[in-house]
């Protein structure tokens, strides 16, 4: 019996996408400024916090080897209270993630948003090798904000998710008419 990995559908089309993305993206800004500009490889953490989903994600200079010793250390803030899960992680920078939950009393959370903030460090045999840190604006998050930071330094990003807006409901129903025979 073979006990090697298999690679799923969906984590080879994850590659895939993955790879088109990253060469799509230094097509896109390789020729546009020559030398000063930076391409990043990202990694993806994906969490819910009281049922919104949201990324955070962790990047290198797509260039740059890095030469990590460990899982890249994230440890997740959420107001107290809040109810959060980790969807789903990737390899990280090759040793995956050791990922904590905190939660702190000083971040916001009312009817428009839920503060959240991380802290993330890349452990490596180099010191200063480029590290990006970001909460991505999308449909979830409301305030993006990004880090860069170093290997072997703790990287803090804040940020807010939007809550949904409740749907307007109408409090009486249409009348229905029906036909008896």
């Amino acid at each position: 019996m073979d006990s090697s990995p298999r690679l799923t559908r969906r984590h080879a089309l994850r590659l895939l996408t993955g790879s088109v993305l990253t060469v799509a993206g230094a097509t896109l800004v390789a020729p546009q400024s020559v030398g000063a500009a930076r391409v990043w490889c990202r990694t993806d953490p994906t969490f819910r916090v009281n049922g919104i989903v949201g990324n955070v994600y962790v990047s290198g200079e797509l260039d740059v080897a890095y030469d990590t010793t460990g899982p890249i250390q994230l440890t997740f803030f959420a107001p107290t209270g809040s109810v959060v899960d980790l969807l789903a992680v990737d390899p990280g920078f090759g040793y995956g993630y050791d990922v904590r939950i905190a939660y702190d009393d000083d971040l916001k959370d009312d009817e428009k948003a839920i503060g959240l903030a991380v802290e993330v460090l890349v452990p490596s045999v180099s010191d200063k090798l480029p590290i990006l840190v970001e909460f991505v604006p999308d449909g979830t998050i409301l305030v993006a904000d990004k880090k860069v930071g170093a290997t072997n330094q703790v990287v803090r990003v804040k940020t807010e998710l939007r809550r949904p807006t409740p749907e307007k409901t109408s409090l009486s129903a249409p009348a229905t008419k029906s036909k008896t025979k």
